[in-house]
């Protein structure tokens, strides 16, 4: 049977995920204040992003990580995850502003 995942597996600060998620924002809306940034990244918004940040920093920092199936398999959603990304920023011209707007090039994760 599987081990369940727990929200001790999961176990990073919200404060440290909070400020990473800050320094994201402040890098994509570089005219944002910080205090903005701050509160944007600590807003409900955000709770899903709050999430993935979380498991992403414990999957990469994690001993389990050390292993060939662990990255191969973790590469690959990362992987699908870009391309659905793709495919909804393609599909949607505000979110083609949105990221031409914050200085990222979608087009070239393709």
């Amino acid at each position: 049977m599987p081990k369940q995942i727990t929200q001790d597996h999961l176990d990073v600060p919200e404060s440290q995920v909070i400020d990473e998620l800050t320094k994201l924002i402040c890098v994509c809306f570089p005219d944002m204040p910080q205090a903005s940034a701050t509160a944007l990244a600590a807003s409900e918004a955000m709770i899903d992003l709050r999430a993935i940040s979380s498991a992403y920093h414990h999957a990469l920092h994690s001993p389990h990580f050390n292993t060939d199936f662990v990255l191969v398999v973790f590469y690959y959603l990362v992987q699908q995850t870009l391309a659905q990304l793709i495919d909804r920023i393609a599909g949607n011209p505000a979110y083609q502003q949105a990221i031409s707007a914050s200085g990222l090039d979608w087009r070239g994760a393709e």
